[in-house]
């Protein structure tokens, strides 16, 4: 039976409608992995630290994507729950058309300024050449980036998660096959890394443009934009949790970086390079699934049906939190070969990197939970309550955590401080979730 953002959902049902969105967002992740997989094993020990320092600072660029794919997308979803549905094409033309011209200004201005950028983070001779190199070809396609987590949004809400994931997973398989052409087979080693990536952003981005401009039978349609500052600036407000979560965690890795290098050396920045390579499969996991529930949400928000919302609120939470503990005993028995991927050519950083990951393991159910915190209020539309959950998590709690902890207890501190900080904004959540209850609002679509 097809599913759609007005079915009534089993706890099986939305597991399945989400699923789409879970296989998307995990090979998403991918990409950097790809890229540091082939970059640490066949190119060398110092292109793959180049690739850590950089990456939190290009991961900056792609945010404005996720702002508008996740705010706009709040705004569209209702329209449709509301029966507006020419209103939500027009709403989801100009978010698209500005994205496309912010995504540009922002590559521009990326290029112009990394040099000085990556002098910031402390990179020196074949290091800052290496961090110009890549940094330099991914934010040349800023634009492809950020559009294509747009369109991984869009393509829930326009009920077609299953063709997203199978654009995503041949954005994620042209990526790595050409990172084992580009430096295998021509030799291009760094350059060749970074060349992939916007290749398989290419496919993510032009694919989904293609089909939403030509007749479709989904909900959505690319058409004729409504020049309104005002729905611009709504649906900014709503994805103002996800682009502040998508600003700050960059930051906080560089602050995470610092204080490994000063408390354990190169091996601290590779081993937590890899913890998070490997946590980053599992938040995207997480947001897959909060970001295949927010339309729904989202929708029955618009329609007025609360006791709906509610329910799928708690089912997700459940679905959240089952996955958690699921991907929490993965971990636990399977940290070695998970280490050993990346870094079992030296054998003290292996063991670094495998009490690191260790030490991060008991949480996941706790980060699991947390993923859903900011994303529910952004579907109600509420942006300020996302964005308060979102900056607290990402940044507050994390920054004292990670400026604090190691003065403490030294190495030990920094890889207890992201456990400390995500059990600091579960409580925060469960503090917003009696202090701001499921109400209905005035529609934060407008009428135009």
């Amino acid at each position: 039976m097809k599913l759609s953002l007005s079915s009534d959902f089993s706890l099986i049902g939305l597991s399945r409608f989400v699923l789409p969105s879970v296989v998307t967002m995990v090979f998403t992740s991918i990409y950097s992995i790809v890229d540091g997989y082939f970059v640490s094993v066949w190119v060398g020990k110092t292109e793959f630290a180049s690739i850590n320092l950089i990456f939190p600072v290009l991961w900056i660029l792609g945010a404005i994507g996720v702002m508008f794919g996740t705010g706009g997308n709040a705004l569209v979803a209702v329209c449709l729950g509301e029966g507006r549905r020419e209103q939500a094409n027009r709403l989801f033309s100009t978010f698209l058309l500005a994205l496309t011209a912010g995504g540009l200004l922002i590559s521009a201005a990326a290029y112009a300024a990394l040099p000085h950028l990556i002098r910031w983070l402390g990179a020196e001779g074949d290091v800052f050449e290496d961090c110009l190199l890549y940094g330099r070809i991914l934010a040349s396609a800023t634009v492809l980036w950020t559009i294509q987590y747009f369109f991984q949004f869009f393509m829930v809400t326009a009920e077609r998660a299953r063709m997203n994931t199978w654009i995503t997973i041949a954005a994620g398989v042209t990526n790595g096959i050409l990172d084992a052409m580009f430096i295998l087979v021509f030799g291009w080693g760094l350059a060749g890394a970074a060349w992939a990536t916007v290749a398989g952003q290419a496919v993510g981005a032009i694919i989904p443009l293609v089909y939403f401009l030509c007749p479709n039978g989904s909900l959505l349609r690319l058409r004729r934009p409504i020049w309104s500052l005002d729905a611009l600036t709504r649906g900014c407000m709503n994805g103002l949790s996800e682009l502040v979560v998508n600003i700050t965690i960059p930051i906080v890795s560089v602050m995470f970086n610092t204080q490994l290098l000063l408390h354990a050396g190169v091996d601290g920045v590779a081993a937590w390079a890899v913890v998070q390579y490997i946590c980053s499969i599992f938040v995207c996991a997480f947001i897959g699934i909060a970001a295949g529930a927010a339309p729904v949400v989202g929708y029955r928000y618009g329609a007025g049906n609360l006791s709906g919302v509610r329910e799928i609120h708690r089912k997700v939470i459940f679905l959240l939190t089952a996955c958690g503990f699921a991907l929490c005993a993965f971990c636990l028995i399977f940290n070695e070969p998970l280490a050993r991927l990346f870094v079992g050519y030296d054998g003290g950083l292996l063991q670094m990197t495998r009490h690191a990951l260790l030490v991060f393991t008991p949480i996941i159910p706790v980060l699991a939970f947390n993923q859903w915190g900011s994303a529910f209020f952004t579907a109600l539309n509420n942006g300020f309550v996302s964005a308060l959950i979102a900056l607290s998590r990402t940044f507050i709690f994390a920054v004292l955590c990670i400026q604090t902890l190691p003065r403490l207890l030294g190495t030990e501190g920094i890889w207890i401080s992201q456990p400390v900080y995500e059990l600091l904004a579960f409580l925060l959540i469960i503090w917003t979730y009696k202090r701001w209850p499921v109400q209905r609002r005035e529609s934060a679509a407008g009428k135009s």
